[in-house]
């Protein structure tokens, strides 16, 4: 194991094709510019609770955008008092492994308390394991690239403002169907953490239909909201990061359908959606 450290005077201008947009955004910045962790930025506006999260057990399939299987899995959640739990995994064919958790309160409004994130294995670029203990104010990412023996740890305290989202934005998005939008953050890692702002907007909607019943799907726009500096740099390298999209049926009770986003950072677009389980098909399942 080691710890990586990139040095002040290092310029970004070289090799610049070799690095991620997230990456690339962090050696801009070391210019005094855009939001940094314990730096000023927008003041914090957690999302209230409009519907509250309760107790599930529920199926998800991982496609491409092309609409290919990559992976099943499933999303647990699990509340006490006013404390949930909630989990995404996926296990891939070919072994690699995907987990997702975030902890969080809803008393009026959505905090999140700790989040953590785990993915191996050759479907990825890389293996990454993030933390983030918002209350005890710690966090650590730990990656290694493929065909490297060693992981590069980094680690270290962190203060978040109360509307930090990670891996809550299904949530976010269901208690947001009856306004038009809002902006709340993000913590990347870029290795070290970053505070990112990100829009949430309802451009357009969708006509889906279950069975032979037509319902509408609110479409959320989940856009980070770039500086000037980080935009210009990010056009030249052709490093602009793709919109995610989730899909909302509103009703009475908001219920998710799709997102469509990256699981890891700089990973293509997958599609989340809600899976079926399939029944064998004998004739003793037919009685």
């Amino acid at each position: 194991m080691t710890t990586r450290k990139l040095p002040l005077n290092y310029s970004p201008r070289r090799h610049l094709r070799s690095y991620s947009f997230m990456q690339l955004i962090f050696l801009e910045l070391l210019l005094p510019v855009g939001l940094s962790i314990g730096c000023a930025s927008a003041p914090a506006a957690p999302v209230s609770v409009l519907y509250p999260e309760g107790s599930l057990h529920g199926f998800v399939v991982l496609k491409n955008t092309a609409g290919a299987v990559l992976a099943y899995g499933d999303q647990i959640q699990t509340v006490q008092g006013a404390t949930v739990t909630g989990k995404m995994t996926f296990h891939f064919p070919d072994g690699s492994f995907f987990e997702e958790q975030v902890t969080f309160t809803q008393e009026h409004v959505f905090r999140m308390q700790s989040y953590s994130l785990v993915s191996r294995g050759p479907i990825f670029e890389k293996d990454q394991q993030i933390s983030i203990d918002a209350q005890n104010k710690r966090y650590r990412f730990q990656t290694r690239a493929r065909g490297q023996k060693d992981n590069q740890v980094y680690e270290g305290k962190i203060e978040l403002p109360d509307d930090v989202y990670n891996g809550m934005v299904m949530t976010i998005a269901k208690n947001l169907t009856k306004q038009p939008g809002t902006r709340v953050h993000f913590v990347a890692f870029t290795p070290k953490p970053r505070l990112v702002e990100i829009d949430l907007t309802t451009p357009d909607s969708r006509q889906v239909t279950l069975g032979n019943t037509p319902r509408t799907a609110l479409h959320f726009l989940v856009k980070p909201k770039l500086n000037v500096v980080e935009h210009a740099v990010a056009k030249v390298l052709d490093k602009l990061p793709p919109d995610s999209g989730i899909w909302i049926v509103p009703d009475d009770v908001p219920g998710f359908v799709r997102a469509e986003t990256n699981l890891v950072p700089d990973g293509p677009l997958w599609r989340i959606e809600l899976a079926v389980p399939q029944w064998p098909d004998s004739p003793g399942s037919r009685k």
